[in-house]
């Protein structure tokens, strides 16, 4: 019995730390550009297929790799979706908004389930 506890205590953990991460990640990418770090936008992509997300400079994450700031996933068994077809979400610069309002970013993992949104105002809501 203290096994299983134990394990769907850990499985908890690990969800609740990957939600806190990708909410810091976006804090991050909207705080360097309401900073305007190199006078660039900047913006977060989910890669899901290598389990990592994307801070970058510029349009898209494809812009300028050489600045962008990788951070892996932690935990392996979480599932992420959202953000619309690309994956991603651009913050302007000086003011931290959000041109095109994307779809939550939907986070899944052994049974717990969070969306965190964001509104055109860039604002982070969990």
């Amino acid at each position: 019995f203290a096994l299983f506890v134990s394990m769907d205590s850990y499985r908890s953990n690990a969800f609740y730390a990957e939600r806190n991460l990708a909410i810091s990640v976006l804090q991050k990418a909207r705080s360097q550009a309401i900073s305007n770090v190199n006078q660039q936008t900047h913006g977060v992509y989910i890669d899901t297929l290598n389990k990592r997300y994307i801070i970058f400079e510029g349009a898209t994450h494809i812009s300028i790799p050489s600045t962008n700031i990788v951070v892996p996933f932690i935990s392996s068994t979480a599932s992420l979706s959202g953000l619309g077809v690309s994956n991603e979400v651009v913050f302007n610069q000086l003011e931290g908004s959000i041109t095109t309002v994307p779809s939550p970013l939907h986070i899944s993992d052994s049974g717990n389930v969070a969306d965190i949104t964001l509104n055109n105002e860039g604002q982070i809501n969990y």
